[in-house]
């Protein structure tokens, strides 16, 4: 895509910063940057069942928004969601600094999504069967 921001001599402002595969820095939270990767070889896969914390039925709260940053002077319209929103239907859709919500967690809203679309797919076979 895109190239939205370019870092270099990141080293003095970010003195603790180690790196790690990946193609894609995220930020997650206050001066935290980390190398986005989507390889099992990287993450210890939870032993918990995740319909006790994302359902289908959760989809159905998500309420896309039309806003503008408060730092954008020009005032440009954005769609998308409030990170307080979506931490009031789940946690586990927003990250979280020193207790307070700071921003959506995209791959857990896309993940999400997915529950509700397998399960209106579902829904959706049953009935044409």
């Amino acid at each position: 895509g895109t190239e939205v921001m370019a870092m270099y001599a990141v080293a003095p402002a970010f003195p603790n910063l180690t790196t790690a595969s990946g193609t894609d820095l995220v930020i997650t939270g206050f001066s935290t940057i980390a190398a986005k990767s989507s390889s099992i070889k990287y993450k210890n896969v939870a032993d918990v069942n995740m319909s006790d914390h994302l359902s289908p039925s959760m989809v159905d709260s998500l309420e896309p928004k039309m806003f503008s940053y408060k730092s954008d002077t020009e005032n440009h319209p954005m769609v998308g969601f409030i990170a307080e929103d979506c931490d009031a239907i789940s946690p586990f859709l927003a990250y979280h600094h020193d207790s307070q919500v700071e921003s959506i967690d995209k791959d857990a809203l896309i993940a999400l999504l997915t529950i509700g679309l397998k399960d209106a797919r579902a829904r959706i076979a049953a009935l044409e069967s």
